[in-house]
């Protein structure tokens, strides 16, 4: 494994429990869903809350949309 990878942290989550875990737990990156199914906003909402918030993750946005 890459010396740059300090864990993998998987979780499925809502923005805001994202943002919970993002406060306790150290992450390099997040593989961001763009078609997040969350009352409070999309994928893309939460992934401009993180580089905001945290601007040392890094956040990869995926998306199933045949664009």
């Amino acid at each position: 494994m890459a010396k740059w990878i300090k864990k993998l942290f998987l979780r499925r989550a809502f923005t805001r429990n994202c943002m919970l875990v993002l406060r306790e737990t150290s992450v390099d990156v997040v593989l961001m869903d763009i078609m997040l199914s969350d009352p409070t906003g999309t994928g893309l909402d939460a992934a401009l809350d993180i580089a905001h918030n945290y601007p040392s993750i890094k956040v990869i946005i995926v998306s199933s949309l045949d664009i």
